[in-house]
């Protein structure tokens, strides 16, 4: 399947809802006829590098196909980034529908359908391509060159037709999974104002919404708001992006007794690669499929995938030589099962000791009173590293008083050395995609 058998799919389904925007719903009828217009009036040179600033509205999904369809190099963003427009040398942007030169036109000229020399990897392609920012929560961003003509090929196998929720963001690897992967299956997409826990809750129930992507992070924060409402509609939750604490999903699925948890795994060098749980509730996962192969190599996980990018513009191939792809997430294997322990990036290595952070911030978001935790490694001349934890605290007490409280209540639950030595208020929760920052600062 290419972008133009992708888009006579869409146009089958016709009279049926395609979007629901702020309330206001689109059919595919409306998308496809808003695409079409944007394929005759855009002014950009095929093969050229875009910007394509926006989210989860139709002006800037039938923009996204639009370029597409001329072979265009997509650059998805939020808000516009000139940083990363120069690291992805992007030549126009598109605001609104509306195109703007972002610097001037290569020699070739308007309509030469020549790519002027770009980076070596745009040359790869053998379409349309897509550049994905890596979210930078644990170090500087990398840019992410992807092949869209690969992506498209694993569209082309029947899924399920439901209404979905698009919690992760449009320059997001997992946002971008939902609608392709909607579209591809005659769903709706419903896309809320914003990702505040009220406001998602609500379009859940307003929309008769069947499917939620999303953070634990979130759901921790929805359940600490009180926010979660056991509807009738919503059958599935797919929650990835960061490891998922036990105790989070115990609460979501006390919360949410008849609705489904099923963890994802993604990255943006890869896209999301299809899984089970082992069980409903449990954080093992099998990760399985024909277009990839899954392997752990002393402690992590390597991953060969059809829809792997092509490379980073701005970093260091991370593939083998035979084709793997080291993701740099530690993985425990148990038969075909695999359970992701975290970042290994992120690992705080006391005394010799390995102590992994989203183990740590899930026993201190157990205890009473902690809103949200943050655990990160800091430098000891003695250890090596200690652990240090910056929490949010809905008991007023002081940093001091909680430490001796967390010590009493983590004895004989966490090994000494994994206890954190020392507290800090939390200033930074998480990022516009849902996920914890971790910073090497306190402050960060």
């Amino acid at each position: 399947m290419n972008v133009e058998g992708f888009l006579d799919g869409m146009a089958k389904h016709g009279p049926a809802d395609a979007l629901v925007v702020e309330g206001v719903s689109y059919s595919y009828l409306e998308l496809v006829n808003e695409i079409e217009e944007a394929w005759r009036i855009r002014d950009v040179r095929p093969g050229s590098v875009v910007a394509l600033v926006g989210g989860f509205d139709l002006l800037t999904i039938s923009s996204l196909f639009a370029l597409w369809r001329r072979d265009c190099i997509v650059v998805p963003m939020l808000t516009l980034d000139e940083n990363r427009c120069g690291i992805a040398e992007v030549e126009y942007l598109v605001v609104d529908g509306k195109v703007a030169s972002f610097s001037p036109l290569p020699s070739g000229g308007e309509g030469s359908g020549v790519r002027e020399p770009k980076h070596f990897l745009y040359e790869q392609l053998q379409g349309p391509g897509l550049v994905l920012f890596t979210s930078g929560s644990t170090g500087t961003p990398k840019a992410a060159v992807h092949d869209v003509t690969r992506w498209f090929v694993k569209l082309d196998r029947p899924g399920r037709r439901q209404r979905t929720l698009t919690f992760l963001s449009f320059d997001h690897i997992g946002g971008l999974n939902t609608l392709l992967y909607a579209f591809a299956n005659g769903g709706c997409l419903v896309c809320p104002s914003d990702r505040s826990p009220a406001t998602v809750w609500n379009a859940i129930a307003d929309h008769n919404v069947e499917l939620l992507p999303t953070t634990p992070t979130f759901l921790r924060l929805s359940l600490l708001d009180g926010q979660i409402q056991s509807g009738e509609s919503l059958k599935l939750i797919a929650y990835g992006s960061e490891p998922m604490p036990q105790a989070t999903l115990d609460a979501a699925k006390a919360a949410l007794p008849n609705v489904e948890f099923l963890q994802q795994y993604g990255m943006s060098e890869l896209g999301v690669l299809r899984s089970r749980s082992r069980e409903d509730g449990s954080t093992w996962v099998r990760l399985g499929g024909s277009e990839f192969d899954v392997r752990v190599v002393e402690g992590l996980l390597e991953v060969r995938a059809d829809t792997a990018m092509v490379g980073y513009l701005n970093a260091p191939s991370p593939f083998t030589q035979d084709g793997w792809l080291r993701t740099g997430d530690e993985a425990e294997q148990d038969g075909e099962w695999l359970r992701i322990r975290g970042r290994r990036s992120e690992t705080i290595n006391v005394g010799g000791e390995k102590v992994h952070p989203a183990e740590v911030e899930s026993h201190l978001e157990s205890l009473p009173g902690v809103a949200q935790a943050l655990v990160r490694g800091e430098a000891n001349p003695i250890l090596g590293q200690v652990v240090v934890a910056s929490v949010s605290l809905t008991t007023g007490e002081s940093t001091e008083a909680f430490r001796a409280r967390m010590r009493a209540e983590l004895k004989g639950k966490l090994p000494r050395y994994a206890i954190p030595q020392r507290i800090e208020p939390l200033q930074h929760e998480v990022t516009n995609r849902g996920k914890k920052i971790r910073n090497p600062s306190p402050l960060g």
